[in-house]
């Protein structure tokens, strides 16, 4: 079990996302960290079966060193979405966010 909440209660507010096309590029999400990857970075949980990759260029303006501590399974992160598909491609750079066109909270809740 990834400890990931099946069922992704809808909250008031909320849009459920059940598939990549349901992200809108040049938006901030809120996910859940899933994994890591010293070679690939942080793959983030956004919806239903829908996860996405934080390449390590994209996870800040600065260089991070050591940047895996940081993310813990299961951190609450915000995320710019690069590119919707067929891979979810995401940043966490400051200069991202604050671009986004809308923030849209979390729609799963982490067991």
């Amino acid at each position: 079990s990834s400890g990931i909440n099946a069922e992704w209660p809808l909250r008031p507010g909320n849009q459920v996302v059940t598939k990549p096309e349901d992200l809108e590029v040049d938006t901030v999400y809120s996910g859940y960290v899933k994994s890591t990857s010293s070679t690939a970075g942080i793959f983030v949980s956004l919806g239903i079966n829908v996860t996405g990759r934080v390449l390590m260029k994209n996870m800040s303006d600065n260089y991070l060193k050591n940047w895996e501590p940081m993310f813990p399974i299961g951190k609450l992160v915000k995320v710019f979405v690069l590119q919707n598909g067929p891979k979810v491609e995401l940043s966490m750079k400051l200069s991202d966010l604050k671009k986004g066109k809308k923030k849209k909270v979390p729609t799963a809740t982490l067991r």
